[in-house]
């Protein structure tokens, strides 16, 4: 719900209940990604975390310098939707064949495919947020948005460290 309300309500513009709204939502993603970090040893957590890491800095620097080619949507031009609609499309597919695998199929290669290619989707919004965060050539987020900007990217984020430690992670099991 905290979510929902920082990313279309206007509270993510009403100081000072947008911090605690966002401290709220920190600390219940914080405790969800702990509960799943605490599945895997800790030497798994802490390769996906430095991948993360070393994945969101150049993410960062290749939106920050990317300056021929707007990965955002312009009302414009047609291409752009075009682009945004394969990505749209690449991830309903995806969730349908992590759907079908985890009811049906349960093969431990599959959830690793879907997981990769889910790190690339990820890496991909990672990038368009970036750019609207930092005011690309067309769409950018108002000054008042820095919430809302901080919850995309950090959403973005979170979501790339858990598909890498699925991906590199080795359970404590196992």
């Amino acid at each position: 719900y905290t979510l929902f309300e920082l990313v279309f309500g206007k509270i993510s513009r009403t100081v000072p209940v947008n911090y605690a709204v966002m401290g709220i939502f920190t600390l219940f993603e914080s405790y969800l990604v702990s509960q799943v970090c605490s599945i895997y040893v800790a030497s798994s957590v802490l390769l996906a975390a430095v991948a993360t890491l070393s994945a969101t800095l150049g993410l960062t620097y290749y939106a920050m310098t990317l300056n021929k080619i707007s990965l955002q949507v312009h009302s414009s031009e047609k291409v752009e939707y075009y682009h945004l609609g394969i990505l749209y499309s690449l991830s309903w597919i995806v969730l349908s064949v992590s759907l079908i695998n985890l009811f049906f199929l349960r093969s431990s290669l599959i959830s690793t495919g879907i997981a990769c290619v889910f790190a690339v989707i990820y890496s991909i919004y990672l990038l368009i947020d970036t750019q609207q965060v930092l005011g690309g050539k067309h769409n950018k987020l108002q000054l008042d948005d820095y919430i809302l900007g901080a919850t995309i990217i950090y959403v973005d984020i979170i979501s790339l460290f858990l598909k890498i430690l699925q991906i590199l992670g080795k359970k404590k099991d196992d």
